[in-house]
């Protein structure tokens, strides 16, 4: 009996462990398998790139600015110092025929902080969204009738004939916004 009943105690422990690692095989393999599959559905998720650099490779290509304004080619000058500065050309040309420039909002900043417009030059006002909506003031000239910057949009703003060559401040009057959004406008 001692000796039956070892022997059923026996099959009673294989059983056991068999009940045991079957259960932990059936977890492992479903947990196995919900880490992933080809045909897994990746909605929503966006790969990521790595830049890896190596040894004795050349350098990356810096990428452009496309606030930047063009380099100056000879023919004109220049005011340098990272002003924004008119830019001439077919297709840039407003309305009007005079030179454009370019100040953006990205979020809550004004893409340059020093801008230099000819007279009769039209200010190009571009807000990508990124920072809600935005307005353009040049202080003491149009303070009780800001330019509008709708979302998405680009307005174009002639400088007005009665804006007289000189000095000025710009800024976004929604609230808020000034402390980071205001800078320099010359008219020359």
């Amino acid at each position: 009996m001692t000796e039956r009943g070892g022997t059923v105690r026996l099959v009673r422990l294989d059983r056991r462990r068999l009940l045991g690692l079957g259960s932990a095989g059936l977890v492992a393999a479903l947990g196995l398998s919900a880490c992933g599959s080809e045909d897994d559905d990746d909605e929503g998720v966006e790969d990521v790139a790595t830049r890896v650099t190596v040894a004795g490779a050349p350098p990356p290509l810096p990428t452009p600015d496309p606030n930047a304004t063009p380099e100056d080619d000879g023919a004109g000058g220049s005011s340098g110092g990272g002003a924004a500065t008119a830019a001439t050309g077919d297709g840039g040309d407003a309305g009007g025929g005079g030179a454009v420039v370019e100040l953006s909002a990205p979020g809550i900043a004004w893409s340059t902080n020093e801008l230099t417009v000819p007279v009769g030059g039209t200010i190009r006002l571009i807000n990508d969204g990124s920072g809600g909506e935005h307005n353009f003031v040049v202080e003491t000239y149009n303070d009780d009738s800001p330019v509008d910057m709708p979302i998405g949009e680009t307005v174009d703003w002639p400088i007005p004939g009665d804006l007289a060559a000189g000095t000025y401040t710009y800024y976004c009057a929604i609230p808020g916004h000034r402390a980071l959004m205001e800078g320099t406008l010359t008219i020359q």
